[in-house]
């Protein structure tokens, strides 16, 4: 939006200045150069006053920030990374963990409109090292709940 409004702006802009430089050598110049300048000066008030007036309205700024919280929800690549944080916490060796890519086979996530919050269906598996040293493949199932904007709970967690 903003852009529009330099853009606005701009085409207000460049007109005036043209009709200026013109009128810097004419006779009588001197006031018709502060009367552009008057006018240009009004019609750059109504594009930035309905921008900072209106657009920037607590009811605007409001409906942009429950957007910007819906497409949050949504980012189910958040709910994979978050998840590898609890399925780490229940390995017996949390360092040799090694996770797939979210596009990799095997690895599945889904948002759950239908349940109430933010929550996602998370199926995938870990490669991490069991108690006798051997790497082995486990795969697990959990879903992932966004309580707020950097936390995140784990529901269900079942690791095979």
């Amino acid at each position: 939006m903003i852009l529009a409004v330099i853009a606005i702006s701009l085409v207000l802009i460049v007109p005036v200045f043209l009709y200026c430089s013109v009128q810097a050598h004419a006779r009588d110049g001197e006031r018709k150069i502060a009367n552009a300048l008057v006018a240009l000066l009004f019609l750059l008030c109504i594009p930035w006053g309905w921008y900072f007036l209106s657009y920037n309205s607590a009811e605007n700024i409001n409906k942009r920030n429950l957007q910007a919280e819906r497409a949050a929800c949504m980012n189910s690549t958040m709910a994979f990374v978050m998840s590898q944080g609890f399925v780490r916490q229940r390995l017996k060796s949390p360092g040799t963990a090694e996770f797939p890519m979210i596009t990799s086979p095997g690895v599945r996530v889904e948002y759950l409109p239908q349940e109430a919050g933010c929550k996602h269906a998370v199926l995938a598996y870990v490669d991490a090292q069991n108690s006798f040293g051997g790497t082995v493949r486990n795969r697990y199932s959990v879903i992932m709940e966004r309580v707020s904007s950097d936390v995140w709970r784990a529901h269900d967690l079942k690791i095979q």
